[in-house]
């Protein structure tokens, strides 16, 4: 199978899914924000760059206080690779 037919099977799976009302990652805890990212989905990686003193540090642990809440609740595995610069 060719990476393009893996990546259309791979989005067609997302959309039954999420159809089903099911997880497809854990959803974004902040709903101004939801529109541009859905979801922390599988092999994602987030980048957080900002000047100092504007509440970066306080932004990723709502996320990650966020994500492991969800993730207890639904019984939904995750891991989170934290590392600060």
């Amino acid at each position: 199978m060719s990476l393009y037919e893996e990546t259309i099977k791979d989005i067609e799976e997302k959309r039954a899914r999420k159809q089903q009302k099911l997880f497809n990652g854990v959803p974004f805890s902040l709903p101004r924000y939801r529109k541009y990212f859905d979801t922390f989905e599988k092999g994602t990686y987030m980048g957080i760059v900002a000047n100092s003193g504007v509440g970066k540090s306080r932004f990723l642990r709502h996320l990650i206080y966020h994500i492991v809440d969800f993730a207890i609740a639904n019984r939904y595995m995750v891991k989170i690779l934290y590392f600060a610069m």
